[in-house]
Parts: C-alpha cells; sequence; structure tokens
C-alpha cells in the first residue's frame, strides 16, 4: 500500500513548547505524486469528497464519499492507488489494455469489505490515471494470484463518473453501506480501544454560508508524536456542526480539547477582560478568576475556541468509543477473526 510523505515541524501553539512533535506519513515520491494525482480528479472533477487513510491499513489508499450535489449519496468508495511506469509493462495480446496481478490477500481482503473497490493506476509519463473495479466477474485465478485486465479506454476523469457510479450501486444495500463506513473507520476505532491513541478533529465551519462548507482535519496523537491521517472539505447545508460531525464518525463522542481550551480561554480572557502592561509587554488579568469562571460556564460542549472574522468557527475536538463504535469492533471481531494469511501482505 501507498504510505504518505513524512514532514514534521514544531507547532506554533503552546501545545509545541510541552514537546508536541506533528508528522506525516512516508513514502517515494512517486507514490505521493499518484495519490496527489487521484485526490486532485475526484475533488475538482468528480466533486466527491477525498479521505486518505492511515499508512497501517492493508488494502485500501483513500475512501470517497460520492456526493450528489451537495449532498452526501451515503456511498462510500474504496481506493487502491498504484502509480509509476512498471504497472503497464505487462500489456494485452491485443494491445488495448494491461495486466495487474493481485496478491491473494489483497483480493480476498477486498471483497470482503462491505464497500466496493476500484484500483487507480498512474502513469507518470502521460500522467492519465486509469481505473478497474474489483469484481470476480473480470478477475481471473492463476493459482498465485489474481490476473485482472485494465482497458485502456478506462481513463479515471468526469467522463467516467456515470460509470463508476454504477459500479458503486451494484450489490450494496443500505446496510451494507453503513457497514461500510464503520469498517473504514475500523484501524481508528482499534487504536482507541487500545487506549494508545489520542483521537482528534480539527474543523473549520463557515457559519455565514449557505452550503456550510466544514474542513475537517484528522489528528491520531500516539506518545506525543501527532499524525495527520485524513484531510476534508464538506458542504452539508442546513446542519449544524454536530450532526456533521455524527454523519462522518457515527462510531464516536466528541468533547472539546480541555488542555487545549482551556489555554484559549485563557487568552480570550486576557484579550477582552485583561488590561495591557506595556512594561510587562502583556495582559494582566486583575478579576479573582470570576469572569474565567463565568466564560467557561456559559459555553455549549462543542463550542468554537475562534472564530476567525466573523467567518469561521475554528473547532478542536477529542473523540471517543461511543456504544456504537464498542459493539462494531466485538461483532467484527468476532465475523472475521484475524487469520494471518489475511494480513501477511501488508505492504502490496
Amino acid at each position: 500500500m501507498l504510505k504518505t510523505i513524512r514532514w514534521q515541524f514544531i507547532s506554533p501553539h503552546s501545545q509545541a513548547s510541552k514537546g508536541l512533535i506533528v508528522t506525516r506519513g512516508k513514502t517515494g515520491k512517486q507514490g505521493r505524486i499518484g495519490v496527489n494525482a487521484v485526490e486532485r480528479i475526484v475533488i475538482e472533477e468528480l466533486d466527491w469528497v477525498f479521505r486518505e487513510q492511515p499508512i497501517d491499513d492493508i488494502g485500501i489508499d483513500a475512501i470517497v464519499e460520492i456526493f450528489d450535489d451537495s449532498r452526501s449519496t451515503g456511498i462510500l468508495l474504496g481506493l487502491q492507488i498504484k502509480s509509476g511506469k512498471s504497472w503497464f509493462k505487462e500489456e494485452t495480446l491485443t494491445g488495448d489494455g494491461f495486466i495487474y496481478r493481485a496478491s491473494d490477500p489483497h483480493y480476498k481482503y477486498w471483497n470482503r469489505l462491505k464497500i466496493p473497490v476500484i484500483i487507480l493506476f498512474h502513469d507518470p509519463i502521460s500522467r492519465e490515471v486509469y481505473w478497474i473495479g474489483i469484481d470476480e466477474k473480470i478477475a481471473e485465478s492463476t493459482g498465485k494470484n489474481w490476473k485482472i485486465t485494465v482497458p485502456y479506454i478506462n481513463i479515471f476523469d468526469i467522463a467516467a463518473k456515470a460509470a463508476i457510479l454504477k459500479f458503486s450501486n451494484t450489490h450494496l444495500s443500505p446496510g451494507d453501506l453503513r457497514l461500510g463506513r464503520l469498517r473504514a473507520d475500523k484501524f481508528i476505532m482499534q487504536d482507541l480501544a487500545r487506549g494508545s491513541t489520542k483521537f482528534i478533529i480539527e474543523a473549520e465551519r463557515w457559519i455565514n454560508k449557505t452550503h456550510g462548507r466544514t474542513g475537517i482535519k484528522v489528528i491520531l496523537e500516539k506518545n506525543g508524536v501527532a499524525e495527520v491521517i485524513q484531510n476534508m472539505q464538506l458542504y452539508p447545508a442546513g446542519i449544524g456542526i454536530e450532526d456533521v460531525i455524527k454523519n462522518v464518525f457515527p462510531w464516536a463522542r466528541f468533547y472539546v480539547d480541555e488542555q487545549f481550551y482551556h489555554e484559549s480561554d485563557l487568552e480570550t480572557l486576557d484579550q477582552e477582560w485583561g488590561i495591557y502592561d506595556k512594561e510587562e509587554g502583556k495582559y494582566v488579568d486583575f478579576s479573582d478568576g470570576t469572569d474565567f469562571k463565568y466564560l467557561r460556564s456559559n459555553s455549549s460542549n462543542l463550542r468554537p475556541y475562534a472564530c476567525l472574522e466573523g467567518e469561521v468557527d475554528k473547532y478542536r475536538l477529542v473523540g471517543k468509543l461511543n456504544p456504537l463504535g464498542k459493539s462494531f469492533l466485538l461483532v467484527d471481531s468476532y465475523c472475521y477473526p484475524e487469520d494471518p494469511s489475511y494480513f501477511e501482505d501488508r505492504k502490496g
């Protein structure tokens, strides 16, 4: 599976002074170019939502949420992204396509998912992206792997939108769609259940626009290292921020990041109720703390910590497993016990 480029910086916020290091995944340059090319097509041409997956997933590089205009259809589509000329070296005898050979563990994994899966091949020379849907009808077992023919006419662009939609709707019931949404986030839920991960989302909500634009950044923090695993832009017109978050992560309950909000509230108190001391170069609060307690007590649960120019509310929230998330992990572990052969090829 493709990994993501790793970068590292010290955050300018107060958490940085406490040693928080922020990183992002690691990969070769070619892999990142392929992911970026696919993301651009999904967002700019298909007008859908692209959610890159955690780097320790075994066979899905991204999840696409299919939208009809500004409303979600509830359909999720799994993407496996391949990039580089090596994927095109085995052409068909007629020269109208190329052959992809999928490993047995990957093929079985894709077929067990409760969401449709397509494989995408990025050609770094022509810059075209080709696609093929994972379907038992087009895969041929060789005994060692699975032979899949990808026609050159299957170009991944706006012209392919109707065909991709038809493939995505082939055999998925509403129940399959909901289960697929849960399985897409299974690895995050497992990390939370182990108690070794802090699940954070940073959200920006345009409050004066009818389209309800909401940007969400998903962060996993382990041992003081925070990794950005997903970025998404949503346009959920007509619903509030709490409902937006529940729709995206139905398996979690969210709270404000108490430490972060505490520091932000202190800054707000200084600026709105404090007196600026020119000699000290800072605000000085001469109150007895009453104003701070009032500020905290009159705030809703999922409240913004800042509003940029009266236009964009900013949130930083921490998620924990709710009863649905905990129950899903129990049922999933019963239905799909971890078979070593199932996970033996995690880097494909």
